[in-house]
């Protein structure tokens, strides 16, 4: 049941307009038609209707649009073309999905020294349950696995246990979160959308969600220890600034360490045996999210009048720690790409979500608005056009 004191928070950044119940319901009907005709498409409408649809909207409606539009997301992620001449993780992957399949349960162990069991159990289950895959399908797989992860995150820590109702916060989750990272990071990917209920537990729970997280990425305990000193505002903001100090100073004598650390810290640190170079296009790429969130806290700062409430504060530094970060890491391939993973991949959404909280009706409709039509303009002028494949033509690349 929503309070007076919840409703009030959702009308004070959202407008107070409802549409009637049996357009908004035909509205849910033509976005799920259009999934089984073009993923896209149905992504694309999902989308307007999350980011635009009034407080108070009905759970049966978000939660099928949040469904569609991750649904859309993920074969639309699924279906990209995969270069045969590049170095790709999701073949390795996907030799572990088909040992499995195979029968050769020693797969389970093959990655993180045989404590990163998660995805490998996930591949079994997938191969167990499903028609064989292919790469295609298995990436599909994973990120569809992550979105509803996020989705079901959104929807049980603030609309079940917290009492909001504006759907924008799930079309900004849904939207901004960047699916391509599932299907190269995976591991690391699917371990951070895990960690997100560690964040939100209490009691034993948090340390299970924690387990489970480590279960698919040993990094998820470093991350939660900088999720810790991060909630200590400027003083724990400070440290992390001078761990990635630390890192950057350290790491060439960590990796020359490489042949006496245990051997899932080592399988870490084979990558950079070979692969010395600054950085990666990668790590350049994934700067743009975060220079995003960045244009958005300034945003959120003037439609605030600079005096944005108390519990905004500190989302609005989050993009500019992220970007000192990931800029002191960038000597080191990929490390800023992965240690700001959470930021500019898997929560941008609700970070940008919550810097617009507040006096910033207006600007929030407007900010996921542009944010809509840039993810919706990104996936139509992909190269190949895969984006705009029918859905019996990816399905076709799914399965073997």
């Amino acid at each position: 049941m929503s309070t007076p004191a919840t409703l009030a928070h959702d009308a004070a950044h959202r407008r107070p307009r409802h549409l009637p119940a049996d357009l908004v319901s035909l509205l849910c009907a033509v976005t799920c038609a259009l999934l089984l005709a073009y993923p896209l498409a149905s992504l694309a409408l999902a989308g307007l209707l999350l980011v635009n649809l009034p407080a108070g909207t009905s759970r049966a409606t978000r939660l099928t649009l949040a469904v569609a539009a991750s649904i859309a997301m993920s074969m639309i992620m699924g279906a990209r073309p995969i270069d045969p001449d590049a170095p790709n993780d999701v073949d390795f992957y996907y030799a572990v999905y088909q040992s499995l399949a195979g029968g050769e349960i020693d797969s389970l162990f093959a990655f993180g020294g045989g404590i990163e069991v998660a995805l490998p159990l996930l591949s079994l289950l997938w191969a167990m349950l499903l028609p064989a895959l292919t790469p295609n399908g298995l990436m599909f797989c994973m990120a569809l696995t992550s979105a509803l992860l996020l989705v079901a995150w959104v929807e049980k820590t603030f609309y079940a246990e917290r009492g909001w109702t504006d759907p924008a916060l799930m079309g900004a989750c849904i939207l901004l979160l960047n699916l391509y990272f599932a299907t190269q990071l995976s591991r690391q990917f699917l371990a951070l959308v895990v960690l997100l209920y560690a964040f939100t537990a209490h009691g034993r729970a948090r340390w299970l969600w924690l387990g489970l997280a480590t279960s698919f990425h040993l990094t998820a305990l470093p991350f939660y220890a900088l999720y810790q000193l991060a909630r200590r505002g400027p003083r724990g903001w400070i440290t992390i600034v001078a761990v990635a100090l630390l890192f950057r100073a350290f790491f060439w004598q960590l990796l020359a360490a490489f042949d006496i650390v245990p051997a899932a810290i080592a399988e870490k640190l084979a990558y950079y045996v070979d692969n010395l170079q600054e950085y990666t296009e990668a790590d350049i790429a994934s700067m743009r999210m975060i220079g995003l969130l960045g244009a958005v806290s300034l945003v959120a700062l003037v439609a605030c009048r600079f005096r944005p409430p108390a519990q905004v504060v500190p989302w609005l530094a989050v993009p500019w720690i992220a970007a000192v970060v990931h800029v002191l890491l960038l000597p080191i391939p990929l490390a800023s790409l992965r240690t700001t993973l959470m930021v500019h991949s898997v929560a941008p959404g609700l970070i940008a979500y919550s810097m617009l909280r507040g006096r910033t009706g207006l600007a929030m409709v407007a900010v996921l608005n542009v944010m809509l039509l840039y993810k919706v303009a990104t996936f139509a002028t992909a190269e190949n056009f895969a984006n705009l494949r029918p859905m019996a033509a990816m399905l076709r690349s799914f399965l073997s």
